[in-house]
């Protein structure tokens, strides 16, 4: 009969099941490591690709409830419905700025007609654009001339040096559409799999990791769908007071409105100050501080509110911790802290619950 001699405790560190799996880890570790690495440029494209499959999740099932067992076509489908559903506003969005293009383009002229060819030299007329910026400033003693000729000239040399970086930009724009495509095909095909398989690698109690699992779509999707409903508030709100204050182009000004409240951290600050100052130089004092209050006032405000206000009844979040979630994402994450902070939120009132679950029962097993 063999007598196996018994492996000192201390060695056990070095047996052959610990080896493997120190290497096991260390070439996981690498591994993902080097995914990252590689996935990295598309990171952001990716998640936006997530994020829309996830929203539209619903729409993909009713399509795949219809075309049972063709699960090619029906991500197809559910991809192109997407599409159409992403195009159609922007269609009839740039058919409402092509309305006012010939209003926006004749302002263009009138103040490219004032602007100096230089900065030596110049002597702009009176009652001029520039003419009037000059004279206001002069009152406080403000050398404005500097201040915006500088800036021209080196606008126009930033530009030219620049040619070259738009080229990438727009090449990697393109490939940047073609890889949300590609992924949003594949999450609309096989996300609920990639969904089931990451959950079942967490080691915790399916119960547990079943709710964490839900209440992150459910964030996602209030954040998402929350912050659309806010630009189009916003948006619809600073067209109002654009067409109260004379702009003559307030559809299109409200448009870029919208589209600016997803720019952080200036927000829907980066339209209306910039016409409200232009309105109250070029047109009327009066109704250029009509216009600057009324976004300071309502079209900013808005956001504060009705965001946190959205978000928080969808995705049952305290307001109060929620709006600064997001404040707190946004300073920590940029934009992307804007589904950020939520999520991260959200995983820790998710975690608190699981604790308060296991604690009490815990507590009555003692009792």
């Amino acid at each position: 009969m063999d007598i196996q001699p018994k492996q000192n405790p201390r060695l056990r560190w070095i047996s052959k099941k610990y080896l493997f799996g120190y290497f096991f880890l260390a070439v996981s570790v690498f591994l993902i490591y080097q995914f990252l690495l590689v996935a990295l440029p598309f990171l952001n494209t990716i998640l936006v690709s997530l994020t829309l499959a996830m929203v539209f999740f619903p729409l993909n099932r009713k399509i795949r409830a219809r075309l049972p067992g063709r699960v090619n076509l029906s991500a197809g489908f559910a991809v192109a419905s997407v599409i159409l559903v992403l195009i159609v506003p922007l269609l009839i969005t740039g058919w409402m700025m092509f309305k006012e293009s010939k209003v926006m383009l004749h302002a263009g002229e009138e103040l490219l007609k004032s602007m100096p060819a230089s900065v030596e030299g110049f002597q702009p007329e009176q009652d001029s654009f520039f003419g009037k910026v000059l004279s206001f400033g002069g009152k406080f003693n403000i050398d404005v001339q500097e201040l915006v000729l500088g800036g021209i000239n080196s606008l126009g040399e930033n530009i030219s040096k620049s040619s070259v970086r738009i080229l990438k930009n727009v090449l990697g724009l393109g490939m940047d559409f073609i890889v949300l495509f590609l992924t949003l095909f594949l999450f609309f095909r096989d996300g609920e799999k990639i969904v089931a398989k990451v959950i079942e690698l967490a080691p915790m109690d399916q119960r547990h990791k079943q709710m964490i699992a839900e209440r992150l779509y459910i964030t996602i999707v209030a954040v998402v769908r929350g912050v659309l409903l806010t630009a189009a508030v916003q948006g619809s709100c600073a067209a109002v007071g654009y067409a109260i204050g004379g702009v003559s182009v307030p559809i299109t000004l409200g448009i870029l409105t919208a589209a600016a409240t997803l720019i952080p951290p200036v927000g829907s600050a980066l339209v209306w100050l910039p016409t409200g100052l232009y309105v109250f130089f070029a047109h009327s004092h009066t109704w250029g501080i009509f216009i600057i209050l009324w976004g300071l006032l309502v079209v900013s405000w808005i956001d504060n509110v009705l965001r946190p206000l959205f978000i928080s009844e969808q995705a049952k979040l305290p307001i109060i911790v929620l709006f600064l979630a997001l404040i707190g994402g946004l300073r920590a994450y940029g934009v992307s802290g804007l589904l950020l902070g939520p999520l991260l939120v959200s995983c820790i009132f998710a975690f608190i619950q699981i604790y308060q679950e296991e604690f009490s029962g815990k507590t009555d097993d003692a009792v």
